[in-house]
């Protein structure tokens, strides 16, 4: 095993010696080498191909590496440990890593029924917005109608003093509208049958620096009153922010 020492360094006095060590007489540091310190005497970091160790009067007792044929796994020190972002942000969990990267979903845990043709919200299905902060909205819903001469009419709705711009398309069967801002309705004219199918919602949307006093959500209505309409339940709301 070669060793490479600095020679005229006092131990623990502030100098470059690890920068100059790397880069001695253009050497390379090489499986089994032994980095040094500043004074000249051994420490306990040992280099190899792919690992580097440290080392106690019994042995290694640590011993970190990599191998470019495996796969890169992040183990964690324990039970209670966590990934830490750039931020200082802890993430222990599938959610808060999602909620980290400002990804957000909603999926509608049951069926949501009307018979009116004036906007119903759609309960616990919104997320919500943030100043100054543009999002890609997507929406993959199951809706159905008790007729399929009457479609249900669906709307976004939203804080519209800090709506910056909106533009989305919504789509169901041959059909596709966009609409511009909230509480538009879009009129769909009919289902293909009385049995569940997908609409779906493609958007950007933007937000200014006015405080939002509501979250984004949906609301739908029937073409004819008295005739039901349904968001059911498995229905995707999503938003990213970007």
């Amino acid at each position: 095993m070669q060793t490479y020492t600095i020679i005229n360094k006092s131990k623990g006095s502030p100098d470059n010696s690890q920068n100059t060590l790397l880069h001695l007489y253009n050497q390379t540091l090489g499986s089994g080498a032994r980095v040094a310190q500043g004074d000249g005497t051994a420490s306990g970091l040992l280099l190899f191909a792919n690992h580097f160790g440290v080392e106690n009067s019994y042995g290694f007792h640590t011993k970190v590496g990599t191998f470019a044929s495996a796969n890169r796994v992040v183990n964690l020190p324990d039970g209670n440990g966590f990934i830490v972002l750039g931020d200082g942000t802890g993430i222990s969990n599938v959610s808060d890593f999602r909620a980290a990267l400002d990804d957000q979903n909603k999926i509608l845990s049951a069926d949501f029924a009307t018979t009116s043709n004036t906007p119903q919200a759609v309960s616990g299905f919104n997320l919500a917005l943030e100043t100054s902060s543009i999002y890609k909205l997507s929406a993959v819903l199951r809706v159905q109608g008790a007729s399929s001469s009457h479609c249900i009419r669906p709307r976004l709705t939203g804080p519209t003093s800090s709506l910056s711009h909106l533009t989305a398309k919504l789509n169901l069967d041959n059909e596709s509208f966009n609409i511009n801002a909230f509480d538009q309705d879009v009129n769909f004219a009919s289902f293909q049958s009385t049995d569940p199918e997908i609409m779906t919602i493609d958007g950007i949307v933007a937000t200014n620096s006015v405080n939002p006093t509501a979250n984004l959500g949906l609301s739908i209505k029937c073409e004819t009153s008295g005739q039901q309409v349904k968001i059911l339940a498995g229905s995707l709301l999503s938003l990213k922010k970007v």
